[in-house]
């Protein structure tokens, strides 16, 4: 059976428990404290970070550049790629097989994959400070998929962090006003870590998870966050040329919603739902619609204001780097060439 065949044999399931998710979130006298604060401010969180992680940890974090990339023209950008969320930068890659092909310079920039974006934002600032210190004057395009959009603009609105070396920032499938799926995120770190490794002794896989973080991540990225506040708050940076391509491939289709909608009047005593709530939730999570989203991320909560360089296409949020045979996944990869390739004219 393939991913997709059984995303759609899922689909009701899923969408019936995301929403009664939301529902329950929405009903809670107060947001959890992680929701209504920096993510980076969870002390303890650190605390344990930082008892567990070592020298090896911290070197397997920051810039990694391709093999002789100082033989292509100093002309040509350098081309960072920045991962999301409860991923890597070799599961993102492949947005990167355009650019490759055509003999530009890349690279890819790691992080801990489930900490707060912030500590994330001053990671990639300093690794790119750094290397504007080593290569004066050459042109940084950063191209992101999901979360990783979101730790670009960050470091790059911000003006602490600004490392004024990017010209070009191309996100892919970003969260631009976060996700309601970020509600349902806890328990990835043990698909990561624990289902999908088969390497690793148990304490490992433990180390692993505490050292990449405890679900900080997710209470950024939930809509309304302290965090998003911020960010979107400021302008985009002067002199930077913004491009989005955002996915409207998502998992769940009209006759699935319909079938959902059975199953819900049912579980709606649970939560003590009327079918008002359940059609207010169901508004709500746009996310999982085909035309309406990827999968992950909403097209209503994509969108970033003073960026008119936006495409959308019909891809998933993970096909569109997990599937290489997909045509939408290709017209992704030939559009992030065809913008990383134009030089800044701001």
């Amino acid at each position: 059976m393939s991913v997709r065949q059984l995303s759609r044999l899922l689909a009701g399931p899923l969408l019936t428990t995301l929403v009664l998710c939301v529902a329950t979130s929405a009903r809670g006298a107060e947001p959890p404290p992680s929701k209504t604060a920096d993510a980076s401010s969870t002390g303890w969180r650190g605390w344990l970070r930082e008892c567990v992680a070592c020298k090896a940890d911290q070197a397997r974090y920051g810039i990694q550049i391709d093999k002789a990339w100082q033989s292509a023209s100093e002309e040509l950008p350098v081309v960072v790629l920045v991962h999301g969320f409860n991923s890597t930068p070799q599961r993102a890659e492949p947005l990167l097989a355009s650019c490759r092909a055509a003999g530009l310079p890349c690279a890819v920039f790691a992080y801990p994959n489930d900490q707060a974006l912030a500590p994330s934002a001053e990671l990639l600032s300093t690794s790119l400070k750094a290397f504007g210190r080593k290569c004066p004057g050459r042109r940084v395009a950063l191209v992101t998929h999901s979360m990783g959009g979101l730790v670009a603009r960050e470091c790059i609105e911000n003006d602490e962090l600004n490392p004024a070396n990017v010209d070009r920032l191309v996100m892919v499938a970003a969260p631009t006003h976060g996700s309601v799926l970020a509600h349902c995120a806890l328990g990835l770190d043990l698909w990561e870590h624990w289902v999908t490794r088969d390497s690793g002794s148990p304490w490992q896989r433990t180390r692993d998870s505490i050292v990449d973080g405890l679900s900080e991540a997710p209470a950024d990225l939930c809509p309304g966050s302290d965090f998003l506040t911020r960010l979107n708050a400021r302008p985009r940076r002067a002199g930077v040329r913004y491009t989005l391509v955002l996915g409207s491939r998502a998992w769940v289709s009209e006759d699935q919603l319909r079938s959902a909608r059975k199953s819900l009047s049912h579980a709606a005593w649970f939560c003590s739902m009327t079918e008002h709530d359940v059609e207010g939730c169901l508004a709500q999570v746009d996310e999982v619609f085909s035309g309406r989203g990827d999968g992950a991320v909403a097209l209503s909560r994509a969108r970033l204001e003073g960026v008119t360089d936006t495409v959308v296409l019909p891809f998933g949020h993970m096909t569109v780097v997990n599937d290489a045979e997909d045509q939408a996944s290709r017209e992704v990869q030939e559009i992030i060439l065809n913008r990383v390739q134009v030089a800044d004219e701001a």
